[in-house]
Formats: C-alpha cells, structure tokens, sequence
C-alpha cells in the first residue's frame, strides 16, 4: 500500500477480484499484506519489501498444506509505494526462482511514484528537501537520495527480469489532484501536459469505439474517466473558462476555510508524529537483520514446510491493529494530501452538483454496492486496447507542446528501462479533492467516490477478460 497506508486501503480491490472475476474457471485466492503499516512504511522498499515477500510466502505454503490448494499463478497490485514494493519483492522471487513453478500473470499499479518523487515547481521545492528528512528511509529513496540508490536498483537485473516475465503489465495514473504521485512519474513519462496547460487543455474521455462500459454505482450510471490522448487538444487562444458558479464558489470557500481552521492544529500533530516514526525508522533500519537467504529460498521452493515453519524466519509480523490504526493512518496520509492538493483545486473542477447529492446517499446505504454494467463494449476495447499500449506520448498535441521536466541521470535511465518493457497505460480524471484516494477507492466501495469505484471496476473486467482467455491484441 501507500506510503502510512496499511491492508485496508487495497479492500476495493479485493472485493472487486472476488465480485467481478466471479465467473473465472479458476481458485483465486487473495492477500492484502499486513507486516508494515503506518510508520512502518519509513523503513524503506528493502525492509518492508522483505516483511511482505514472508508474508506471501507463508500464504503460498498455508493455502498449500491447510487449505489444499496448490498456487499455480501469481498477480500482484501495488497502490501509491506499493507498487515499488512489489517490484522488489518480484525481484526477490526473480532470485528465489520462484516463478520456475508459480507462473506470473497479471502486474497493475494505480499512482505509484515509478520514477521516484521531485517537486520541480520553485513553491513546491522546500517540500523536496522535507521529504527526505521527515520521512525516514523510505523518504530519501523516494527522492533517490539514498546510499543504494533502491529505485535505479529496481530497474534492472532480476528485478527488471522478473517485472518482464509478467503476460500484462497495467498502470493507471491520475492527471490531477494528486500532490502526493505526479503524472510524470505514475504514468513513467517525461511530461505532464495537465500540470503545465491544465487551463488551456480540451480533454476528451470519449473514444470513437465507444470502449468504456457504463457502469451503475450506488444508482449513479458513471463510465471512468480514461482521458483519450489523442483527441485531447488544445483550446482556442480566445477561449475564456466557465465561470464557477455561486455553489462551486462557496462550497471552494467551506474546504479553504476547513482546511485553514484544522490546519494548524493537524501539522503539529503530523509533524511531531512523522518526526517520531522517522527516528524509530532510523534504529529499526541500523538494527535490522534480514531473512536468512537459504531458509527463505526453502519456503520460497519447498512443498513440505507448513505456516508455522516458515513463520519463524521472522518475528515482524504482527496482527493487524485494527481499527485505530486504520483511522490513524487515512487520517495522516489524507491530512496531508489534502493540504497539499488545496492549491490546486478549482472550484470548477468538481463533479455536477446532482453526482454529489448522489455520492452522499452512500451514507445511507448498508448493503454491498452492486455495479451493473449497463453497455458492454469489453469486447472492442479489447480489438482496440493497442491506443493504450506503449503509448508514445509524443504524437500527441498535448504532449508535443509540453516541455520536458529536468529528470536527472537516476530518473532517465529508470523511465528508459521501464519503458523498454510492454506497459497497457491508463490516464485517469477522478476530478475530486483527493485523487490519490479516489483512484484506487481508498475508503471501499461503499464509502469512495463512485469515479474510483469505476475506474476499480473498469480494471476488474480487464483482468476478468484475461483469464477468461480473452487475448489482448
């Protein structure tokens, strides 16, 4: 998960594999990591890459020997940090030659930080040089200020060996309101036209083959909002931008003043808290003693260790303190992406006033959200899936009149690398405050934005249709 996140925050994704793959010919069986939550995140991708990589091994080995099932394939989803995560610990199994036996399918990441994290705006950079004091480790690699340089680690040997080996490899990346992962780097790209032009930007999110389904979520027929590159353009040198209307100006005005009321009584707390987590990051990273490699490589081969064998490799793994820690970590991680998205926000930008008395209702609703797929048009965006393949930006409008972002050395050759594998790339408008939650529906499917739940579901029918056997051209 991100970055102070936790387990819960992947429950939509969950849910949505157990719902919408419903009718696969297959046992899917799912894990949502719990090893490192909260401020455990600080650690950095090596350290809690490990926890996780003896938290699925164990799973494999459990599901074997108590539930009788044998894994024959493997998928991984990674959210915000996760998805470096999973690269590591794909890499670790790269190594372990795990994937000898169990076959890789499927690799997704929604708003991973692929290139790393820079704020390249001259109002922004202070928080370049935060980043890498206050959020232990974890934060110096994000930066790529740290020793081991993690994240160009991540782009090549078996950790690129092991990423390649996947059959698809999908990313979706949010276009706006996500201070916390850019365009540039989720989407493993050079430019990000949407920061640069946003107001001069005529984005379309229809396709000629009419590729997207409609789905019915908590009544609300809503399709995901997959911008199409290629019939986005830019608008006319006269064009002038609606005016926000008396609501949009006043509800701007309640969540500037909410977040001015709350805002000095939060970052103290935020502070004091990420300065505690960063110091105990520091001494468990000094003290840390990794797995050891041959008994790790027998859990990772063997087909005669049980659960309780293999857990006693390490003793990090603790239950999961649910439900406060839950709240403590959406409440952290939310504060200060809020705060940091607050500046970007347009009162303009918003859903139709009708969408939002619709999303409120959510409140009142106990049962599981059902989604109905009103117009199935999976089959032609499958015949036409290659728009989204290897997309190259640059022939593009929007991209070709957007300049460069001065990447370093580091970040070039990872964007080189990366992109040198086969990705199915997805650019995503969840135009609400907090886009980093909305794109992956953080809260679940009951309680996030109907825009996630879509895009959510939009990626369960890919993955429904690919192991159905549904062949993406």
């Amino acid at each position: 998960s991100r970055l102070w996140g936790g387990a819960s925050h992947l429950r939509a994704i969950e849910e949505t594999i157990h719902s919408t793959v419903s009718d696969s010919t297959e046992k899917i069986c799912t894990i949502r990591p719990k090893s490192s939550a909260l401020f455990k995140t600080y650690d950095g991708i090596e350290i809690v890459g490990q926890r996780m990589l003896i938290e699925v091994l164990q799973e494999v080995q459990h599901l074997l020997h108590v539930d009788g099932i044998a894994i024959t394939k493997i998928s991984f989803v990674g959210y915000s940090l996760g998805g470096l995560i999973s690269r590591y610990i794909i890499g670790e199994l790269e190594k372990l030659k795990f994937f000898d036996t169990v076959e890789p399918q499927y690799f997704t990441t929604f708003a991973s930080p692929h290139l790393g994290v820079c704020f390249f705006k001259p109002r922004y950079r202070i928080l370049n040089i935060l980043g890498t004091s206050l959020l232990g480790l974890v934060g110096r690699e994000l930066f790529i200020s740290d020793q081991g340089k993690i994240l160009v680690q991540l782009s090549g040997g078996d950790y690129i060996k092991g990423l390649e080996r996947f059959k698809k490899r999908f990313l979706f990346a949010n276009i706006r309101h996500d201070r916390s992962v850019n365009f540039y780097t989720a989407y493993i790209t050079n430019k990000n036209p949407f920061e640069q032009h946003w107001d001069q930007l005529d984005l379309k999110f229809d396709f000629d083959e009419d590729l997207l389904s409609t789905y019915t979520v908590r009544g609300i027929d809503i399709k995901p909002r997959i911008v199409n590159l290629e019939k986005s353009t830019f608008r006319d040198e006269n064009y002038q931008p609606e005016k926000p209307t008396i609501g949009k100006r006043l509800e701007y005005a309640g969540v500037l003043l909410l977040v001015c009321c709350v805002l000095p009584f939060w970052i103290p707390i935020v502070f004091t808290a990420s300065t505690v987590g960063s110091i105990t990051s520091y001494f468990i990273v000094k003290t840390y003693k990794g797995p050891d490699v041959d008994a790790l490589r027998d859990l990772a081969n063997s087909r005669n260790i049980n659960k309780s064998e293999g857990s006693e490799i390490s003793d990090n793994e603790e239950e999961d303190n649910e439900p406060f820690q839950e709240r403590m970590e959406d409440a952290t991680g939310e504060a200060l992406e809020n705060v940091m998205n607050i500046g970007e926000y347009r009162p303009s930008t918003g859903g139709s006033t009708k969408d939002k008395l619709l999303d409120k209702s959510k409140q009142f609703i106990k049962d599981a959200p059902k989604v109905l797929i009103l117009k199935t048009k999976v089959e032609t965006l499958f015949q036409n899936i290659k728009k989204f393949v290897n997309p190259d930006v640059e022939q593009y409008e929007i991209f070709q009149k957007t300049e460069a972002l001065p990447l370093d050395k580091d970040r070039e050759y990872i964007l080189q690398n990366l992109n040198n594998l086969n990705w199915i790339k997805f650019a995503v408008y969840v135009n609400v405050l907090n886009a980093h939650d909305g794109i992956i529906a953080r809260k679940g499917l009951k309680k996030s934005t109907v825009k996630g739940v879509a895009t959510v579901y939009f990626w369960g029918e890919l993955i429904n249709r690919e192991i159905k056997g549904e062949q993406i051209k």
